[in-house]
């Protein structure tokens, strides 16, 4: 049926629900575990545990050590991210998932708007205007669960929401830079302001870009693992 998994050669999945102590445990079997907030130990950046997964008030994060595994499949130009959330507050330019330096010039990630709007990074203030990235207007609204995901394959770039595409570009050879930083769940690198308001429930890392058919995939895995919590994706 091959439905109700992961797509297979996962960098990383970290599932919220899965929370011991200070830990997110990396169920990839890689080893790339995340820390919540800023120390080993508790901490005002800590994330809440729940049944649902790991709720941020804003001024909270987790800390991945996937870096540089997930640098090296930037670096490749193929790689795959995901974010299973529910945002709980529609503050501005609040990121959810990745390597995001405001204003800088190594971006890419998931990120969302006061708007509604949905962002994908990819390269950052590297390209004028930022033309690298990708906005999709009014795709996310408070309170409701959404997967979102990013893809590129050494020349397109395509944003999804819930399985679908929903915008790409062509943007052949983009290598954002980078400066050894790790990445986070629901953080903003240099600005504390823009850390999202959200339940976290499951990120996922690949290095390769995932197709249409296996991003529908994994919309089906997630839509059925949470549907019985409560957490319905539409």
């Amino acid at each position: 049926m091959g439905r109700k998994r992961l797509v297979p050669g996962a960098i990383a999945y970290w599932d919220c629900t899965q929370v011991q102590g200070q830990v997110l445990p990396d169920l990839s079997g890689n080893g790339y575990h995340g820390t919540l907030g800023s120390t080993a130990g508790a901490d005002t950046n800590d994330p809440t545990a729940g049944p649902t997964g790991l709720t941020f008030g804003g001024d909270d994060w987790v800390s991945l050590g996937i870096s540089p595994a997930m640098e090296a499949a930037v670096q490749s130009g193929r790689y795959t991210i995901i974010a299973v959330f529910t945002p709980t507050a529609m503050n501005d330019y609040n990121t959810v998932f990745g390597k995001v330096a405001y204003g800088g010039a190594n971006e890419y990630g998931i990120g969302y708007r006061s708007s509604g709007n949905l962002d994908v990074f990819l390269g950052g203030n590297n390209y004028p205007g930022d033309s690298a990235n990708i906005t999709i207007a009014s795709m996310i609204t408070q309170g409701t669960p959404v997967m979102t995901a990013a893809t590129y394959d050494d020349n397109m770039h395509i944003a999804y929401r819930n399985g679908s595409n929903i915008g790409s570009r062509s943007l052949p050879g983009i290598r954002p830079v980078t400066s050894g930083t790790l990445a986070y769940i629901g953080r903003r690198v240099l600005s504390a302001t823009l850390n999202a308001t959200m339940i976290g429930h499951a990120f996922v890392v690949y290095p390769f870009a995932l197709s249409q058919s296996q991003m529908a995939q994994e919309y089906a895995y997630f839509r059925a693992k949470f549907a019985p919590l409560g957490v319905i994706l539409p």
